[in-house]
């Protein structure tokens, strides 16, 4: 076994980003595969295995010391079991022991199988590589689908302490008389361009007519920003961030709001900087601290 070496993957809806890491790297190039997450069960393990047999095939006869997976909630991580229903993808692998599922793929069932949340990878990664790196104490956010959450101190995320929630989330505190994940998500932003009179195609297309001199969108983006600062601050506040990490697709449009969430919080909002070997940089971090 190879303890230098890590199989990682970060699975989302639609695709499943994959690749060798070791220490701080990734070997070779990360592989992005297509999935149907609304198909059969057997559909979906099927794209699993050929995961795993194309990076088992990569390492030529050696083995990784662990698999290190990032895995959309609800997921039970501790005992490897997909927990997803009612949203429309994985719902065939409800209640799938997907640790023993996979043990059946690799070349030896006895090589470590880590499960953890996708957000919580994502912000570890940068935390302890890109954007948050040298940052003692950051509340990390992923902008995107949903709001995530990370109470991160020394790049580790944490369960108890001063301001921290058992269970690590944000996305329940209410804005107003919603919860934060309505408000602060794609879905989120899009009702604001609705209401706003605005036909927009995506987030992407959003920022770019904001940048280009759109001044409606210019300021649904900045009371965007407003309101993510006065939801965050009584979070940062009791927590004594000293920064807050963003992430997501949301956070690609930062500069359009970042001045106005910084006006309410007092402290950094930093945008994440690796892209998708976030999530697989801090997949191999937790099961490190799990398993070595």
């Amino acid at each position: 076994m190879d303890h230098s070496k890590y199989i990682a993957l970060d699975v989302g809806g639609t695709s499943i980003k994959s690749g060798i890491l070791f220490e701080n790297g990734v070997e070779g190039e990360i592989k992005q595969t297509f999935i149907n997450s609304k198909g059969s069960k057997e559909e979906i393990l099927s794209v699993f295995k050929a995961i795993f047999d194309f990076h088992f095939a990569q390492l030529k006869g050696q083995l990784p010391c662990c698999l290190a997976i990032a895995f959309p909630g609800p997921f039970d991580y501790e005992n490897g079991i997909c927990k997803i229903l009612g949203v429309q993808k994985y719902e065939a692998i409800y209640d799938v022991n997907l640790r023993k599922e996979f043990s059946n793929f690799l070349p030896q069932n006895d090589i470590p199988i880590f499960f953890c949340n996708d957000a919580e990878a994502a912000i570890t990664g940068e935390s302890q590589l890109g954007g948050g790196k040298g940052i003692t104490k950051a509340l990390g956010i992923t902008l995107g689908t949903g709001l995530g959450g990370a109470f991160m101190i020394d790049g580790i995320p944490r369960r108890e302490g001063k301001g921290v929630t058992s269970d690590g989330e944000i996305y329940y505190f209410k804005f107003k008389e919603e919860i934060g994940d309505d408000v602060f998500s794609i879905r989120g932003l899009s009702k604001r361009f609705a209401e706003a009179n605005i036909q927009i195609k995506g987030i992407k297309e959003a920022s770019e007519a904001a940048r280009a001199g759109n001044q409606k969108l210019k300021e649904v983006f900045q009371q965007f920003g407003t309101d993510l600062g006065v939801f965050l601050l009584q979070i940062t506040s009791e927590f004594e961030a000293e920064a807050v990490l963003a992430l997501g697709g949301i956070a690609n449009a930062a500069d359009l709001f970042t001045t106005e969430v910084e006006a309410q919080i007092n402290i950094p909002f930093i945008e994440g900087v690796l892209g998708q070997k976030a999530p697989l940089f801090g997949a191999v971090a937790l099961a490190k601290i799990t398993y070595f």
